[in-house]
């Protein structure tokens, strides 16, 4: 799986130096120095291995954030800044790959992709019937019953209510069932889709017009040029901190009082 993300998604020339029949899964969240110490897995000259930060992203708007954490935290002069960690990660943006025709064929990374990013029980089936076909080795059992957990137990659940998928053991099994059921299933993912769009809409409405208010108010307590300096923070605030916002505005004796912390 790892092997197909880097060959499908990395592209540069080190990659064609990689020998991916060394990948190893590592249990755990990180791996000490000592550990790669005792592995042999330092430099020559004791340097650490090089490190590839990934960001998968799957959201339905396009990611919008810095690529370096560098300029997600804040600086503090005086001289802490100059601690401030750089580090430039990789985004792969899964839904603008899909969108734009670009994920890497017959490979096991973009089935996940897709997945994720399916909008029909019919494109689920599709993908399926190409998971069931390419993982048929035995060496490739584990990573189809992973497949198969993942598929039941976090990916259809959500976007098909009221179906136990427990029962379920493999891809095939998968597959049978969407396939027999997949015309009843796409009306129900379709009207399960317009709720959640009009609930989604109802709540970015009422965001919308709290930040209007907001706005109103900053204006017209501390100035045009207040408003101004901090109108992307309001535009980009979610409604719990606008409503902070809101009852601090009472007491705030200026906008950099309002909008601290």
């Amino acid at each position: 799986m790892m092997a197909d993300l880097i060959r499908g998604y990395v592209r540069a020339p080190w990659v064609e130096q990689l020998d991916f029949n060394s990948l190893e899964k590592v249990n755990g969240s990180y791996i000490s120095y000592e550990d790669l110490r005792r592995s042999g897995q330092l430099s020559a000259d004791g340097l650490l291995p090089p490190v590839l930060p990934v960001v998968l992203y799957r959201g339905s708007a396009p990611w919008q954030e810095p690529r370096n954490i560098t300029e997600l935290i804040d600086g503090i002069p005086g001289g802490l800044e100059i601690y401030r960690p750089y580090l430039q990660y990789l985004l792969l943006d899964e839904r603008r790959f899909a969108e734009a025709g670009q994920l890497a064929a017959r490979n096991l990374t973009s089935a996940l992709f897709e997945l994720e990013c399916s909008r029909e029980p019919a494109d689920v089936e599709r993908v399926l019937a190409r998971l069931v076909d390419w993982l048929q080795r035995p060496e490739q059992m584990p990573l189809r019953r992973s497949f198969t957990i993942w598929i039941k137990r976090v990916l259809l659940p959500g976007r098909i209510r009221g179906v136990d998928f427990e029962s379920l053991s493999d891809l095939q099994e998968v597959r049978g069932m969407l396939s027999e059921r997949v015309e009843e299933w796409t009306q129900n993912w379709k009207e399960q889709g317009l709720q959640e769009g009009r609930r989604i809409g109802i709540e970015e409405g009422i965001q919308q017009g709290e930040r209007t208010l907001l706005m109103r108010l900053v204006e017209h307590k501390f100035g045009p040029e207040a408003l101004e300096v901090h109108r992307y923070r309001i535009e980009a605030a979610d409604g719990e901190t606008l409503l902070k916002w809101s009852d601090r505005l009472l007491t705030a004796e200026n906008a950099d009082q309002l909008f601290a912390g």
